[in-house]
């Protein structure tokens, strides 16, 4: 017998003030953990004094504030997870909503970005089989940024990007498109004295041949990149440590093997991706990954904010979850500026509506 999944409101988990759904978290930590992506356990009571409502350890031993708010998200509520942060000192706090206006959202997101706190952002949906009790399901929603390991540095937890033109590039070179190196034309053979006379006794002229032409495409890709790694580490430090090249694209590592995320652009379009690429020889795992991912695609695609691309090549043991932008590329130096902007923007909201999944990956 199969039953069916109905979504209620929040409120029949809750309870009065919240006590019920309190009570439940206390004990099913594991559920926040999954959700979240974090490893929180040894809940305990910090007495009256404190407006805190669950204390959880980090793995260090470090206190976590956890707050649930039932409802829309509200200033006193935000208010009161500052101020449990204060009262018990610690720099974790944990948000739970059962909907984040857009002004919270970009509290939270601030906070991350320019403080030492590290805050997650959860809503909260409520579910029943049947007539079973309701249970919840957590989705992140906004989380801090982890350090990001540079690919191809030593320790790096995914492999290098492959360079255009090898198998299963990250960004394939357009028709008609120029090489991403720099191409330096060979000298022309010198023509001997011999060759001149006997061309001349032919009624032909003998000549060099003409110069080959000088591709400067690979400078102005570096360029480029220099550019936006530049100003994207002044919001996350995903990138970092990443050198520019004068590929069509960079990469840094995503934490698990064979996944990186990667900016490209090609000469009028541009774009971020997700790359899975765990090797030829481990098609079956890229499928794996590429699956797992794919199932939570609403709620990825939610907390992107947009749809994204996902590719399946056929001729390609790789898959990507791709956002382009076809507004402009590397031709178009005067839209540089925006580009950039645009591309830096989709990187970091792309990294934090995947990172609960990948940090959920079985491999």
């Amino acid at each position: 017998m199969i039953g069916r999944l109905k979504k209620v409101p929040v409120g029949e988990m809750y309870g009065s003030g919240g006590s019920n759904f309190t009570a439940w978290l206390q004990e099913n930590l594991d559920v926040l953990n999954d959700a979240a992506g974090i490893s929180l356990s040894g809940v305990q009571d910090e007495g009256t004094a404190s407006p805190a409502g669950i204390v959880a350890r980090d793995p260090s031993g470090g206190a976590v504030v956890i707050e649930n708010e039932p409802g829309e998200s509200g200033d006193v509520g935000l208010g009161k997870l500052l101020t449990s942060l204060a009262s018990v000192r610690a720099t974790t706090g944990v948000w739970i909503v059962s909907d984040a206006r857009p002004e919270h959202l970009a509290a939270v997101s601030w906070m991350n970005e320019m403080s030492r706190a590290a805050l997650y952002l959860l809503k909260v949906e409520a579910f029943r089989i049947d007539d079973s009790p309701p249970a919840p399901m957590m989705t992140l929603i906004s989380g801090p940024a982890p350090e990001a390991v540079p690919v191809g540095t030593p320790g790096a937890p995914s492999a290098p990007t492959p360079l255009v033109g090898e198998p299963d590039a990250p960004v394939a070179t357009p028709a008609g498109g120029h090489a991403t190196d720099v191409a330096f034309g060979e000298a022309p053979p010198a023509v001997s004295a011999a060759e001149a006379e006997e061309a001349s006794a032919a009624g032909g002229v003998a000549t060099q041949a003409p110069p080959v032409a000088r591709d400067t495409t690979g400078l102005v890709l570096y360029q480029f990149w220099t550019e936006l790694l530049e100003k994207a580490t002044e919001r996350t430090r995903l990138h970092a440590e990443v050198e520019p090249t004068r590929e069509r694209s960079v990469g840094a590592g995503a934490g698990v093997a064979g996944l990186s995320y990667n900016y490209f652009v090609g000469e009028h379009d541009a774009g971020v991706e997700l790359f899975i690429h765990r090797g030829e020889e481990r098609r079956s795992e890229n499928d794996l990954v590429f699956n797992a991912l794919q199932a939570t695609e609403d709620a990825i695609s939610y907390n992107f904010g947009a749809p994204l691309d996902w590719q399946r090549a056929a001729d390609s043991s790789a898959r990507r979850v791709r956002y382009p932008i076809h507004d402009a590329g590397y031709a178009d130096d005067e839209a540089w500026p925006e580009l950039q902007d645009q591309m830096i923007d989709a990187m970091i909201r792309l990294e934090k509506a995947m990172r609960p999944h990948v940090s959920r990956l079985q491999l």
